[in-house]
């Protein structure tokens, strides 16, 4: 008797724990489902100098010229590593923890106060058959298989006087709240219908990531990014 009472618990215990709406919880269709990781991704080391010439390549980095001032130089390095995922990898949310290490100097070597800056943003696509054929609502263009998607972690611009430099090193994380893709910003955000959003994790996804950004007043600078990724166990 004591058994079948307890297991009766545990049973409505269950039913009420799976009961929760986005109402309750926001996402309600990864509710006490586990963390699985699912695979890390790094981009090229970019170097931006004033002569490229008097540092050797090595496997993994890249430099491109820094243009005279005061003009942007801009960089766009598109996904240089990637994250094959097998069909149903995931149940339903693709999470990130996203790192950029960068080193930058900006100094104004000019002779008029000027705004110096750094930006860059983690590039990232996915790619999963379901797309084909699908038509974003946000854009009217066809998704063609895959959804672009830009992170920004770190970015700085302040006034710089003549002769003035400011200079960082910095390692910052970017942690997921809405995830690279989920079921719901699939429906909600994307178009698809429920049936859609779930036959996309159902199937094999690929994750690249790459990065783009400009600079002004810069006189050197470095930089890259790190993606791991995990999602709700099924």
């Amino acid at each position: 008797m004591k058994t079948t009472i307890l297991a009766l618990a545990l049973a409505l215990a269950t039913t009420a724990a799976g009961a929760v709406t986005p109402e309750d919880v926001g996402d309600a269709d990864s509710f006490g489902l586990n963390a699985e990781y699912l695979g890390l991704a790094t981009t090229t080391t970019l170097y931006g100098l004033k002569d490229c010439s008097a540092e050797p390549p090595e496997a993994g980095v890249k430099c491109i010229t820094l243009l005279p001032q005061p003009k942007t130089t801009a960089f766009d390095e598109p996904q240089t590593d990637s994250i094959k995922l097998p069909a149903n990898a995931a149940r339903s949310l693709l999470c990130f923890a996203l790192t950029q290490t960068s080193s930058f100097a900006l100094q104004n070597q000019t002779d008029t106060t000027s705004t110096g800056r750094f930006q860059s943003r983690a590039l990232v696509r996915i790619e999963n058959p379901v797309l084909n054929g699908l038509i974003d609502p946000n854009t009217g263009e066809p998704f063609d298989g895959h959804l672009d998607l830009s992170l920004t972690v770190y970015r700085e611009a302040g006034t710089l006087a003549p002769g003035e430099l400011s200079q960082r090193s910095l390692a910052v994380t970017r942690s997921c709240t809405y995830g690279l893709v989920s079921k719901q910003s699939l429906v909600t955000t994307y178009g698809l219908t429920p049936e859609q959003a779930n036959a996309f994790f159902a199937a094999p996804t690929s994750v690249y990531l790459g990065m783009n950004g400009e600079l002004d007043f810069a006189i050197g600078f470095s930089n890259n990014y790190s993606l791991r990724l995990y999602g709700d166990r099924r």
